[in-house]
């Protein structure tokens, strides 16, 4: 294991034998590392510092459920994508696109509602794959489970595909 690993989980245990002064030295010494998943997951980039308070704060929460034996780095970075994918739940409401207000895809926008024939323009400048993803999670109302199953990956990459999608549906707008 390397010696940041080591040093993380040495950390961790402090903290789960009751030295709380150990928070702040865990969160300088891992925030940088834990943004930037914070921003893969993120629909925006104003949602990581939400997903990260989130993220610390279920850490320190469940301190003891933390196996410092094998990897609490790795604990770490899952927590931060739950928080990610619990945060992007509340954003992002799952409705079908023609009831999906513009602010969900594209930000702040004058309009109300999605121009349906303007959506099929962007729609079709999408690739099959990314037009399939908007479709299971929009329309058939799947969840990120329901659609790592279909297309055979794993719920993260599934999740990380959708927002790159939804990301480039915004920039086309």
């Amino acid at each position: 294991m390397s010696k940041f690993r080591n040093e993380i989980n040495s950390i961790l245990r402090k903290l789960q034998n009751g030295d709380t002064s150990q928070q702040k030295v865990l969160y300088d010494g891992t925030i940088n590392y834990l943004k930037m998943i914070a921003l893969r997951y993120a629909v925006d980039k104003n949602d990581c510092e939400d997903i990260l308070n989130d993220a610390y704060f279920r850490m320190f929460r469940y301190i003891k459920s933390a196996d410092t034996e094998r990897d609490g780095y790795n604990w770490m970075c899952k927590i931060v994508q739950n928080a990610a994918y619990d945060f992007n739940k509340k954003v992002m409401p799952s409705v079908p696109l023609e009831d999906i207000s513009l602010k969900v895809i594209v930000g702040d926008y004058e309009g109300d509602l999605i121009d349906k024939d303007e959506l099929v323009r962007h729609m079709l400048e999408l690739s099959e794959d990314e037009q399939k993803l908007i479709y299971y999670r929009f329309y058939e109302d799947m969840s990120y489970d329901e659609i790592a199953e279909k297309i055979g990956t794993k719920k993260s990459t599934a999740h990380k595909r959708i927002v790159a999608v939804i990301k480039k549906l915004r920039k086309m707008y």
